[in-house]
């Protein structure tokens, strides 16, 4: 399952210097000074249970999960369009899963007063004309449309043009005449959003009693968005350390949590997503699968032949298997268990799946 994140702010937001810091992109890899090339790099999920199990199975192999970020700067051309983002920007961040906006909360001598409620909003209504504009042209083009279809999108576009996302009811119904196209418009107003406060390196530890990050954190709460606050600079200055250095400088400044691990398990969150993992002396890997999905669909993350031919499941969570040390010693106190197609699996869960194909 490949996960997308589009980072997105108005200029000077601080988000190019944070998708840089989150994804330790050399200068050789950036996107180009004309914002004519997007910046979009793949980046390993870390997991600290990946980590104990390779060290427990000391495999061949251990690979993670995988996000790609995407950032796309304005250029030129963009900023002569009404807005500040333009059209290009915005139709790049269409692909992507869920949007990471950016707000800038501290003051700049050069870029002056930070007003986040006031760069959100504006930011929120780029997204919902964008939108606006393209259900309008789909509407003129599809002039026979099923009505219940027609019935839908008239109602995002109110909802739209009264300067809203559509409430979540609304969301929830999509009718299956409208379906196709939704999915063929990848609408921006319906994908998970997640407000990223960028602080000042003074400010870490004390965001309570920043003004700015708490409106920005009200006006997040009030819209239905998850909420956080990461310190862009010091995030890239973290990223030229080695794994020992920076948790060292983490702990001197205070941050518990990278940024990175801040804007992954946020966009697990909002999209309804976990993990489960597969070990052995060959390789221990992480999957990442829906929420509620069951045994079956797990294996398909594995491989379409193990869906197509599931039999049941060898399952032991991390934590036990960690715990006793060995398959054996989990399975002689009942800690492993054999489960059917139904079995709903958890995150942390450790499959072994046995199929006949």
């Amino acid at each position: 399952m490949s996960l997308t994140i589009g980072i997105i702010g108005l200029p000077q937001s601080g988000k190019t210097t944070l998708f840089h810091a989150l994804t330790r992109l050399d200068e050789s890899k950036r996107g180009s000074s004309s914002g004519q090339k997007p910046n979009q790099a793949h980046v390993q999920v870390p997991d600290q249970r990946l980590e104990r199990l390779s060290a427990l199975f000391t495999p061949k192999k251990t690979t993670p999960a995988t996000v790609d970020f995407l950032d796309v700067a304005a250029s030129g051309a963009d900023s002569q369009e009404k807005g500040a983002l333009g059209k290009r920007v915005l139709g790049a961040f269409r692909t992507v899963d869920t949007l990471l906006q950016v707000v800038r909360c501290y003051d700049h001598d050069y870029l002056g007063d930070a007003k986040p409620v006031d760069d959100l909003e504006n930011l929120e209504l780029e997204l919902l004309i964008s939108d606006l504009t393209v259900i309008q042209n789909t509407l003129e083009r599809n002039r026979k449309m099923a009505a219940d279809a027609r019935m839908w999108f008239e109602s995002v576009v109110k909802a739209l043009e009264d300067g809203t996302r559509p409430p979540a009811d609304v969301v929830a119904k999509i009718p299956e005449s409208a379906k196709p196209f939704v999915q063929s418009m990848s609408l921006l107003v319906l994908k998970p959003v997640i407000v990223c406060a960028n602080i000042a390196d003074g400010d870490i530890g004390s965001e309570e009693g920043n003004a700015r990050v708490v409106a920005a954190k009200a006006w997040a709460e009030a819209n239905g968005r998850q909420f956080f606050t990461v310190c862009a600079s010091i995030e890239e200055e973290l990223a030229q350390l080695e794994p020992e250095e920076a948790k060292t400088f983490m702990a001197d400044l205070g941050i518990k949590e990278s940024g990175l691990d801040k804007i992954i398990e946020a966009a697990y969150r909002s999209l309804d997503l976990m993990t489960f993992f597969t070990v052995g002396e060959d390789e221990c890997r992480a999957w990442t699968v829906r929420v509620g999905a069951c045994a079956p669909e797990a294996a398909g993350r594995i491989h379409s032949d193990l869906e197509k031919g599931f039999i049941r499941a060898e399952v032991v969570t991390t934590d036990d298997l960690l715990a006793q040390g060995t398959y054996a010693a989990c399975r002689d106190k009942g800690l492993l268990r054999l489960e059917g197609k139904t079995y709903v699996v958890h995150d942390g869960d450790i499959l072994n799946i046995r199929f006949n194909v």
